[in-house]
Order: structure tokens, then sequence, then C-alpha cells
């Protein structure tokens, strides 16, 4: 083996993101090895309209306001959690769902916490004080679900649950939850009995968005370069023991095979390496190529990072 190196300038090298998108099929049996995990969400039995003030960075200012619309804090008792899913109070899954993700669609809010104009019904479906929620990793999910790829069917609904492309989760011709897609969440809001269930028994399929960078690497060959082969096996007086791991070694003269000026060697594989000298890609051709004295030759190394 001999080893020649090349210069790739910028201008040779280019970077093409692009995104692909992996399809995923999931039971409530398999959730657990994706890393899936199904929570519900309760609010809180204590009903005040205005609880404890509660601060959130909102824009450009500071929201302060209650922690729900309804809230569920009773001042000096605490909550009543209702629960646990994963290690999380279902009372906290609810708030954080609100704050999150409903709060900030159902009013616009002023500096001062109070909303400011009506109620905005067509942004996401109503929380209400029960919600089913199907939490999704980034290395399952990664940039985010895929608009319309989600197929979800459940013991005790009849047909196959769709999301409609810009948010909404639907059952036949009705909403009955969201998908926030770049959080990998699907929230089922509806309170009707089979939906409060829809996760305990369940097939779902959907697909990830992943972001791929496809490396472009051209590596030109002028003519009659690298004609000169250096592996030591091309010398005068070079030997190999079969029995040794030793490398043959020569005298530094061309044997008389290799000294013809019809020879050129055969390029078999070429590594990329840093400044440093590491190998950091090695690409290989299908058969060995001849290099040629009367013509350059164009090699281009594609791999996606």
């Amino acid at each position: 083996m001999s080893l020649v190196f090349k210069e790739i300038f910028k201008e040779d090298i280019s970077r093409t993101p692009f995104s692909a998108h992996k399809t995923w099929n999931v039971t409530d049996e398999t959730t657990g090895s994706y890393g899936i995990k199904v929570y519900t969400a309760i609010s809180s039995s204590h009903q005040y309209t205005y609880g404890i003030p509660h601060q959130i960075n909102w824009g450009n200012g500071v929201f302060v306001g209650p922690i729900t619309t309804g809230s569920t804090i009773a001042p000096g008792i605490g909550y009543e959690l209702e629960g646990i899913s994963h290690g999380i109070h279902n009372v906290l899954t609810h708030q954080s769902l609100d704050v999150l993700y409903y709060r900030p669609n159902r009013y616009i809010y002023s500096n001062q916490g109070g909303p400011v104009g009506s109620y905005i019904p067509d942004s996401v479906t109503k929380l209400d004080v029960t919600a089913s929620v199907l939490s999704i990793p980034v290395k399952i999910c990664g940039e985010g679900i895929k608009p319309e790829s989600i197929f979800l069917t459940s013991t005790g609904i009849a047909g196959t649950i769709k999301d409609d492309g810009s948010g909404y989760l639907v059952s036949g011709s009705k909403n009955i939850g969201d998908v926030f897609y770049s959080d990998g969440m699907i929230v089922v809001t509806d309170t009707g009995s089979a939906f409060k269930t829809v996760f305990n028994d369940f097939q779902l399929t959907f697909q990830g968005t992943h972001q791929i960078v496809e490396n472009e690497y051209r590596c030109i060959i002028t003519e009659k370069d690298f004609m000169v082969p250096t592996n030591p096996t091309a010398m005068s007086g070079s030997g190999l023991d079969v029995n040794s791991t030793n490398w043959p070694t020569g005298s530094g003269i061309l044997a008389g095979f290799v000294s013809s000026s019809e020879f050129a060697p055969y390029i078999t594989t070429i590594g990329l390496y840093n400044d440093s000298g590491e190998l950091l890609v090695i690409g290989k051709p299908s058969q060995p190529i001849q290099n040629s004295q009367y013509h350059d030759l164009e090699f281009v190394l594609r791999f996606d990072t």
C-alpha cells in the first residue's frame, strides 16, 4: 500500500443540507424501547380563577399572570396532584401544556398579565380538565414530526386518527387534539371516554424529520500526476517474508516491470485527511481505476453527515 497526498481546495468542496424523513411504527408495547412516553394531564380540583402569580419571559416583556386560566393553585395548601406519569405529577403536566401551548394561543397578553382581545378558537383545541399526551424524543422525531404523517389507531375508536398538516389531530371530521410538530408532542384534548384512553392500546405511524448534510469533495488528478509508485514491492530487490509482518524493503530503484513509459499504477482507495494527518473518510471505486498520463482524472467523494 502506498500513500500519495494532494490538497483539495475550498472551491472543490460543497455541502448541501436537506431534510430526510424516517418512518416509525410504534405500539403501546414498544414505546419504551424508543424512549416515547405517555403522560396524563389532569387539572387540580382546587379552582381559582386567578391563583398565585407566575412570571414568564414573554417576547420583549415579562408576563405576570396566573399559572393557568381557571387556576389550580390553592395558596397555603399546595397542589392536589392527581397521580404521577413517568415521575411527573399529572397536574404539573396539565399546567405545562397550558403555559407552553394553549394559553399563548388562547389570548394576547399585556405585560401586566391581563388578557387583551378575545379567545382565538382556530389556533388550537380547547385544553379541558384532562388530556392525554404522547411525547416523542428528539432522537426519534429529529427536527420534528413531519406534517400529515400521523396515522393513529386505538381500541375503542373507529377509523384512523390523522393530523391535518396544520396542527390539528382529527378523528373523522372532528378535531380531537393538537400536534406540536417541532416538539414531538401529540396531545389529545377530547374528554370523551374513548379518547381519554387513546394511548392505552394503540398503533402509531409517523415520520421524523432529520437534517442531513451531503458532503461532496472533488479530487482532480492532472495528467502524469502520481505516475511513479511508492509501494515498496515496486522497487528492485524487494521481498516479503510471508511468515513475517515486516513490510518489504527495496533498493529505492524501480523494478523493471514498472519502469516502462507505458506503465501506469491503479487507484484503489481515496482517503480524506485533516490538516493533522488524521484519516477521516475512505472512498473506494467499484473497481481499480488506472491512472493516465494523457488526460486528467476527477474523483468525487460523497458522504452524508
